[in-house]
């Protein structure tokens, strides 16, 4: 999955519109028009706001960083090693935009059906 492919689906668990050109995703108002640039993977504020508003428990254990949603049974765990992710950081917010787009993807999933 492409990185814009996360970043929209993490931005629907939240409830986010989105809009998007060929390199961002961009938060939007109802109008569509484009307010916020929208980067998790690169931002750690936007990563932590969407642990904290999707529950996500965020942790850290040999050499690596997991994301899953609170009340999961661990089937749903995101786990990214330092190491392939570039530094813990990076690897913690990538776990938790895979968190959070896996979500989306269930909200969406849902939307269809």
């Amino acid at each position: 999955m492409s990185d814009r492919e996360l970043l929209e689906l993490a931005a629907r668990a939240v409830g986010y519109r989105t809009a998007s050109d060929a390199r961002n995703v961009w938060i939007a108002d109802s109008d569509g028009t484009r307010t916020v640039r929208f980067c998790p993977l690169d931002d750690s504020g936007q990563a932590f706001a969407l642990a904290v508003d999707l529950d996500l428990n965020v942790f850290h254990a040999a050499n690596c960083a997991y994301a899953m949603p609170s009340e999961d049974d661990g089937s749903n765990e995101q786990r990214v090693s330092y190491a392939a992710a570039g530094g813990k950081y990076k690897a913690t917010r990538l776990a938790i935009v895979r968190a959070a787009a896996e979500i989306g993807r269930a909200a969406l999933a849902q939307e269809g059906s």
